[in-house]
């Protein structure tokens, strides 16, 4: 009705900008075991995509880096690439999220 951005949809975004501080080195979070960057031979997507930890329980399907992950993953390399956050947020909310958000 007032044409708000949903609570799910700003929580992947704060994800994304998380991950984003992470891989850019902007805040130190150990997850050196946890993000294990694809081999330069796959040809689809950007340069800075990484493995999906693989989850043998739903519970571990929730946890931070696999379900950050595999958005990170499908944006393209001028949003992963940006130069600042106020960049990578612009782009980003050009981006149709609406494939990773539950309620639509």
């Amino acid at each position: 009705m007032c044409d708000l951005v949903s609570l799910e949809r700003r929580r992947l975004i704060a994800d994304l900008v998380l991950f984003y501080k992470i891989v850019h080195k902007m805040v130190f979070i150990d997850l050196d075991e946890t993000l294990i960057p694809l081999s330069a031979s796959i040809t689809r997507g950007h340069s800075r995509r990484f493995r999906v930890p693989i989850a043998r329980t739903n519970l571990r399907n929730v946890f931070f880096t696999n379900r950050t992950i595999r958005v990170w993953n499908n944006l393209t390399e001028v949003i992963v690439s940006a130069d600042s956050i106020k960049t990578f947020k612009t782009l980003l909310s050009n981006v149709d999220l609406s494939n990773y958000l539950v309620f639509n």
